[in-house]
């Protein structure tokens, strides 16, 4: 599971620490029609933070796709649908624990 959302974390990484990457991200989103947005990053030992990445990273799955494998991807690593697909699976999952969350806060 961390291997395959390895290079989804890697590419908000890069994102959010070159300044290159930034603009080649808001150029990218503005390709795509997607308005900019600061993508977090998240702890890996806190759920809550890797559904937030997962659900930013997913609406802008075009954009890192395309970053990652153009500028970043090495050895013939890219990410490919399998490493999307998962990401979808684990979000799913994860939702439902947040919405959980966001009832048990309500009562």
């Amino acid at each position: 599971l961390r291997t395959l959302l390895e290079p989804i974390r890697n590419v908000i990484r890069w994102i959010r620490a070159a300044r290159s990457a930034k603009r080649i991200f808001k150029q990218k989103g503005e390709e795509y029609g997607l308005r900019k947005k600061v993508i977090t990053l998240d702890t890996p030992t806190r759920w809550n933070s890797t559904y937030k990445l997962l659900h930013d990273a997913i609406a802008f799955r075009d954009v890192l796709t395309d970053m990652y494998n153009e500028s970043w991807a090495t050895d013939g690593q890219f990410i490919t649908n399998d490493h999307w697909s998962l990401a979808k699976i684990v979000h799913d999952v994860l939702e439902t624990f947040d919405n959980s969350t966001h009832i048990f806060l309500c009562l």
